[in-house]
């Protein structure tokens, strides 16, 4: 796993995604069920900008790997990348859904960190799709109006 970051960073993408493979099918054969949930998510993360449809479907993998071991801060990771290439599919209501159940999951958690990384996130969507539209989408899903921390820029 660690040795495929190392071909990502240097830009070979197609060594990578072989070595994270590789990575999958053998945490998979001892049953390291946390492990396949990193790898899967660096595998999808890598081929996102070039494969969305396929990197949604690894991250889906993920996050039904991770919903069976009832582990709620991959959950919740998941859910919060998951946003990225639904995004760029355009499926921003999809997108929406997982940014705020991997909020509501980060806040419970406590986990502050990912929480400021998930409000960053709902911004970015917020400025890429258009005012607008996000806060429609906002109101439909959450049948709220879109709080005060969300329509404020960045500090």
């Amino acid at each position: 796993h660690q040795i495929a970051h190392i071909f990502y960073v240097r830009g070979d993408l197609k060594s990578a995604e072989n070595l994270y493979q590789q990575s999958l099918d053998i945490f998979e054969s001892v049953g390291d069920q946390r492990s396949k949930i990193v790898t899967m998510a660096s595998m999808a993360n890598l081929i996102q900008d070039n494969n969305p449809s396929k990197a949604i479907a690894i991250y889906v993998n993920a996050l039904n790997t991770a919903k069976g071991l009832k582990s709620p801060f991959d959950i919740a990771s998941i859910l919060s990348m998951l946003s990225d290439p639904l995004i760029q599919k355009k499926e921003n209501r999809r997108a929406l859904e997982c940014l705020i159940e991997a909020f509501n999951y980060f806040v419970q958690l406590m986990a502050e960190p990912e929480v400021d990384t998930t409000i960053a996130r709902l911004k970015n969507m917020r400025a890429e799709i258009g005012k607008y539209d996000f806060d429609s989408l906002w109101s439909e899903i959450t049948h709220s109006p879109l709080p005060d921390w969300l329509s404020q820029s960045y500090q």
